[in-house]
């Protein structure tokens, strides 16, 4: 309730400082997939959601989903899901607080580098 107070009382100061929280968690994230050797990130456009591109683990869709989950210990969105644009894309929503985002990106780092990538 107290969200949705300042939503209509204090309506445009809100809208910046979440505007001002995504976009960091933006650039936090495009920093960590610099890390992530091989994995793209799309620019996200007028969103908060980023697509990731793993093409380049050469897993079908049920593979990269299990790592995602099972060696990550993650629950990002299936690119499939999305049409048949999504095949070994994964979509994480950037409106998750930093400290999780962060340790999603250490998580996500650490089991690219175990599995040798």
């Amino acid at each position: 309730a107290r969200l949705l107070q300042a939503a209509y009382r204090d309506r445009e100061h809100w809208r910046r400082a979440l505007l001002a929280y995504l976009r960091a968690n933006r650039d936090l994230v495009e920093r960590s997939v610099a890390e992530w050797s091989g994995v793209t990130m799309g620019q996200p456009e007028a969103t908060y959601l980023a697509w990731l591109d793993f093409s380049f683990m050469e897993l079908d869709d049920e593979g990269l989903r299990k790592f995602i989950i099972q060696k990550a210990g993650l629950g990002l969105n299936d690119g499939p899901m999305f049409g048949p644009g999504g095949s070994q894309h994964q979509r994480l929503n950037l409106g998750t607080p930093r400290k999780i985002l962060m340790e999603g990106a250490e998580s996500l780092l650490a089991a690219l580098r175990e599995a040798g990538y």
